[in-house]
């Protein structure tokens, strides 16, 4: 998780309306792979649309990032030991949507009641079902990783 914190801080100081997206990527990337820590993924989300981002990955690009861009960057690592780490964070300088808006205010009511739910013997399906039902309730819904598999 050092590795992913140190690549996301360098990404933070890199990002800057003007840039490019590779560019702002590029030092999570160095640190990354100069750490030496197995393979490392700069998928990322983003591209202005209304101040949200449309939801697919893609590989960083050439284009200039203007300061009402919302970008989703998601940082993951896979170590020696097969671990997978991921770290997703939302980056935006300008003016955002009344439905990103929204959408963060769920997520604190979500968080925690996921965190209730979460305890030993507790099926991951029912901790993710928790959060699931409090954006359900806002009128959100989940994307394709936060299905819950029938039994």
């Amino acid at each position: 998780m050092d590795i992913i914190l140190d690549g996301f801080h360098a990404l933070l100081a890199a990002y800057e309306p003007g840039k490019s997206e590779a560019e702002i990527m590029a030092p999570a990337v160095e640190r990354f792979f100069c750490a030496r820590r197995g393979s490392a993924h700069d998928e990322h989300r983003a591209k202005r649309h209304e101040w949200e981002a449309e939801a697919f990955f893609k590989v960083p690009s050439l284009r200039k990032v203007g300061s009402d861009d919302l970008l989703l960057y998601s940082l993951e690592v896979t170590g020696a030991d097969g671990y997978w780490i991921e770290f997703s964070r939302a980056l935006i300088r300008g003016k955002i949507s009344a439905r990103t808006q929204a959408m963060s205010e769920v997520y604190p009511h979500a968080m925690e009641a996921a965190r209730v739910k979460m305890r030993d013997g507790m099926p991951a399906s029912e901790v993710h079902k928790a959060a699931a039902d409090i954006f359900s309730k806002a009128g959100f819904s989940l994307g394709h990783l936060t299905d819950t598999p029938s039994v």
